[in-house]
């Protein structure tokens, strides 16, 4: 099971608008598993958003590879100080929540 919590920001007259949304989906049935963009899109789908909409937090190097791969701006949570992974290039990364989001809520 593929747990996504996403922070949505929506544009309405000139301001944003913020709401947090989390869905659960079984991705065994679309044969692909984190971090391929193919297990994130599943969670996409099943939110009914565009991923350009969506900021994901990534809890991993390979979740932020996956998560950009699947169209979605992604910001890092690095609360361990892991090494990125070849081709992680997330928007911020953060050694906790408050740093990784800083700059977008």
């Amino acid at each position: 099971m593929l747990t996504l919590t996403l922070l949505l920001q929506r544009r309405t007259v000139g301001e944003f608008e913020r709401s947090t949304t989390s869905c659960s989906c079984l991705i065994q049935g679309t044969r692909y598993y984190k971090p391929h963009s193919q297990a994130y899109i599943a969670g996409i789908k099943a939110l009914g958003c565009n991923p350009e909409d969506i900021l994901f937090v990534a809890g991993s190097s390979g979740d932020v590879v996956g998560a950009a791969e699947a169209g979605m701006r992604v910001v890092w949570n690095n609360h361990v100080g892991l090494e990125p992974k070849v081709g992680s290039n997330p928007l911020k990364e953060g050694k906790n929540l408050y740093e990784a989001l800083s700059e977008f809520i």
